[in-house]
């Protein structure tokens, strides 16, 4: 008697879905593919995130969100989410598959992904996970992504904010149009040496970096400052304005590597917890690479608290040849 045979599973078809706001036809497959990519949010999280993915489409930027399936015989078995952001970066979450499929499935989601989003122009992909190792973590380093350390949020509220302006021993400039290559020039001194994720270093362009600052928050150049010594750039501070949560954020600071040790990136802080005071915002919130040591020290100093740890996951789309680090 001869053993039954089974067939063989057909292997799924991946594809992207495109994102509207037709909904016309009720529950449309963007909206089942969507919800499934939605479970690699944490559920507190998830109408928050659902509500963002919602106003791009409603202010038909759509285009931004690349949504990949994967279907077995019509049945939906996978999908994940990318976004692509200003500065030729993307961020990616964690795939998900259906119950039953195999894990294979998301590493052939994450690589249509991939080749969606470096068609886009994006350079770079990056993902926020809780913890840097574990099976989630190992489905994105299985598609090629690394550890580029773990951020810390913190956040410092009113009472620790200076009750008058702090005393500067350098100027500051507020951002205009020709100052921008300046801009350009003295975040980039500012990369040289820093402690803040090392491995993106010179990796991305910093005119690049400097568009994904601008996309952190609603753009107000008042709230973009030069420091300068004399005729020197010496550092910048970026703060990006959240009047919906009542809080003010550093998107960026530094200081380049001649002026380190002065206490400089202090002063910034306390400089942007005074603006952060005058404007009415409750609190100030910022992100900082866990090994930076010095940083966090000087944060601590200045009020501020930690209160959430991820790991940032980086994947490269082309190869980038890395210049020499410079150190002080």
């Amino acid at each position: 008697m001869l053993a039954a045979m089974t067939a063989a599973p057909q292997p799924p078809v991946i594809r992207r879905i495109a994102i509207d706001d037709d909904r016309s036809t009720g529950f449309t497959e963007a909206d089942c593919a969507l919800a499934l990519a939605a479970q690699a949010w944490p559920l507190i999280e998830r109408p928050i995130k659902m509500a963002a993915v919602e106003r791009l489409v409603t202010e038909g930027r759509a285009s931004e969100l690349v949504l990949v399936s994967a279907y077995r015989q019509s049945r939906l078995c996978g999908a994940v989410l990318g976004q692509i952001l200003p500065g030729r970066a993307a961020i990616v979450w964690l795939p998900q598959v259906a119950s039953g499929e195999p894990c294979e499935i998301a590493i052939e989601l994450v690589s249509e992904l991939h080749h969606r989003l470096s068609a886009a122009g994006a350079v770079m992909a990056q993902a926020l996970m809780e913890k840097a190792l574990g099976d989630a973590a190992q489905i994105l380093r299985s598609a090629g992504y690394q550890s580029a350390g773990e951020v810390l949020s913190m956040a410092a509220e009113q009472g620790s904010f200076p009750d008058q302006a702090p005393r500067l021993n350098f100027e500051l400039e507020r951002y205009s149009p020709s100052a921008h290559h300046r801009l350009v020039q003295v975040i980039e001194n500012t990369y040289r040496g820093s402690l803040d994720c090392p491995l993106v270093n010179g990796l991305r362009d910093a005119a690049d970096a400097l568009a994904g600052y601008q996309a952190a928050g609603p753009f107000r150049p008042e709230l973009w400052l030069l420091a300068r010594n004399g005729v020197r750039d010496i550092g910048c501070l970026l703060l990006a304005d959240h009047p919906a949560h009542e809080q003010l954020e550093i998107v960026y600071q530094g200081v380049t590597p001649e002026q380190r040790g002065r206490g400089w990136g202090l002063a910034l802080t306390r400089h942007a917890q005074w603006v952060a005071r005058q404007t009415g915002r409750a609190r100030v919130v910022l992100a900082v690479d866990s090994a930076n040591r010095p940083a966090i020290a000087a944060y601590e100093a200045a009020g501020f608290v930690g209160w959430d740890r991820r790991w940032i996951l980086i994947h490269f789309f082309r190869s980038t040849a890395k210049p020499d680090a410079q150190s002080t």
